[in-house]
């Protein structure tokens, strides 16, 4: 077998291990986001059962200007779904426009959970949540590029990012144990 004959061979195993490995709906998620998907708390088990966990994530793919998804932002907000079925969701926060009602949607009607739609982020708002849901599950709040960090601040969590108008798929996990507060940030979808 030719040098280039081995090479195209490899080549060929390995393009279709990623491609399928990849697929929209695989459970299967690439490398770097699988190691995040099995070491940070609050992702695939609540591995402190006295700690309330917040998991913040800005709406998935818009479409254009429409208060709507795209294809690929559907297919985001089933992954969020399938990522939040090993654990307990308490409750579905998420803003009153389409698209983050529609990036909620499939996880609130997993766990049968009505979606509560916040308006302002204020002191009170923050602390009737926290205390609200201590130690109960996870709590999915989806908001907006420009509310997103706010949210997360607004938790305890310590966070300088942005969001960029164009940037979708970051999932903030939120763990208050002990009046300690973490933030641990994880891709979720394609």
């Amino acid at each position: 077998m030719s040098r280039f004959s081995c090479f195209s061979l490899v080549f060929s195993m390995v393009f279709s291990l990623v491609c399928f490995l990849c697929l929209p709906g695989s459970l299967f998620l690439p490398g770097p986001i699988l190691a995040a998907q099995e070491t940070v708390a609050g992702i695939t088990e609540q591995e402190d059962v006295n700690a309330s966990y917040f998991w913040v994530v800005r709406h998935a793919d818009r479409d254009g200007k429409k208060d709507a998804l795209t294809k690929r932002g559907f297919d985001r907000a089933e992954a969020l779904r399938r990522l939040a079925m090993k654990m307990k969701v308490d409750a579905v926060y998420s803003t009153d426009l389409t698209r983050t009602k529609l990036t909620a949607k499939p996880t609130a009607n997993e766990f049968k959970k009505e979606i509560l739609i916040y308006r302002k982020l204020t002191k009170e708002w923050f602390e009737e949540i926290k205390k609200k849901h201590a130690s109960k599950g996870v709590v999915l709040i989806v908001g907006h590029s420009n509310t997103v960090v706010p949210i997360v601040r607004g938790l305890g969590g310590n966070l300088k990012d942005k969001i960029a108008e164009n940037q979708y798929g970051d999932l903030f996990v939120v763990k208050v144990s002990q009046g300690k507060t973490t933030v641990s940030r994880v891709q979720f979808g394609n």
